[in-house]
């Protein structure tokens, strides 16, 4: 019981810093995760040009899907790999954006598909990889679900198979855990 609760504890509070960096996006005028979302390559682009993110492409290879630098001169620097498919490129993008959203970048900061440390797990990663699917898979697409009366077990699913299409042979814990942080995302939107 008291790991479910602390559980519950920090997924709450990474729903939490979600909800705190949309707000303060949408103080700037920077429309995220809403109406318009899923995000087309150009509103993506355009999102991180007013975040002041220089965004780049290189081989990285598919261990090292994107990369944020700290700010150099005002701009934060962001390479995201070539050798990975459109959709993963496009998940890496908004992992990174998340990353600078939520002033997390101080020191470089890797988007790493194995990690036998589990540093996939701390807050911020969770909060990037929660802020990159709150885009991927908006509220209104969860809202269509529970419209047609889908149980929240089917739409887990749907969660675990999207993010399985947009990242790179994530540990099904990570996958797990982000679905059900999604969830947790939708539900605090919905109150």
């Amino acid at each position: 019981m008291a790991g479910a609760l602390r559980q519950s504890a920090e997924t709450a509070a990474v729903v939490a810093e979600v909800l705190r960096v949309f707000e303060s996006l949408s103080k700037r005028n920077i429309l995220y995760g809403d109406i318009f979302s899923p995000l087309h390559d150009d509103g993506l682009r355009e999102v991180a040009r007013r975040l002041t993110i220089r965004v780049d492409y290189a081989s990285l290879g598919e261990q090292d899907v994107e990369v944020v630098m700290p700010p150099v001169f005002g701009r934060y620097v962001m390479v995201i790999s070539t050798d990975v498919n459109d959709r993963r490129r496009s998940f890496a993008l908004r992992h990174g954006i998340g990353h600078v959203a939520a002033d997390h970048v101080t020191d470089v900061a890797f988007l790493r598909n194995h990690d036998e440390r589990n540093a996939y797990m701390a807050h911020e990663e969770r909060v990037a990889d929660l802020f990159a699917l709150a885009d991927v898979v908006p509220w209104y697409m969860l809202g269509e679900h529970r419209k047609a009366r889908t149980g929240w077990g089917a739409i887990r699913q749907v969660l675990c198979r999207v993010i399985r299409e947009h990242t790179v042979d994530w540990p099904e814990e990570r996958v797990l855990d982000r679905a059900e942080l999604r969830l947790a995302l939708y539900r605090s939107e919905m109150a």
